[in-house]
């Protein structure tokens, strides 16, 4: 199983966010990730987005330890400068969450992964379903 799949900001934040409803499954999610069963990938605005939510709890040392890790596990993807240009003229409710899911579909990713599942539902494509971390969880425990 050579999955390729993105991340987006919420994934990356139930991580380290006990109270979210999907913190045990981003565990289990990076528990697979740690044991290569797939390869993760993230833009630099989640990267730059998670960073800023979590420097309200996290000191300035220790975040700047998790953000050196996280991107030991997690590639970064580059926005493509044609991008945001295709995706205002799609007239998106979140211009954020449809300019992720084109780096996703643009670097031809498996899937994207999103614990905030119905901003994406307006422009899903079948070619990259959008899965939160329980439900991709399940596909990774299937094919073992």
């Amino acid at each position: 199983m050579a999955f390729k799949v993105f991340f987006d900001t919420n994934t990356i934040l139930d991580l380290f966010y006990k109270e979210r409803p999907l913190h045990k499954e981003a565990l289990d999610l990076f528990y697979f990730l740690d044991e290569n069963y797939f390869t993760a990938f993230y833009s630099e605005s989640v990267l730059t987005t998670a960073a800023y939510i979590l420097r309200k709890e996290i000191a300035p040392g220790k975040l700047n330890e998790i953000l050196i890790n996280l991107n030991k596990k997690i590639k970064l993807l580059p926005c493509f400068d044609f991008l945001p240009e295709k995706v205002l003229k799609d007239k998106p409710r979140d211009f954020e969450d449809a300019l992720l899911y084109g780096i996703a579909l643009q670097s031809k990713l498996d899937y994207f992964i999103s614990n905030n599942l119905k901003d994406f539902k307006a422009f899903q494509l079948t070619e990259l379903p959008v899965l939160n971390s329980s439900e991709f969880n399940k596909i990774l425990v299937s094919g073992m």
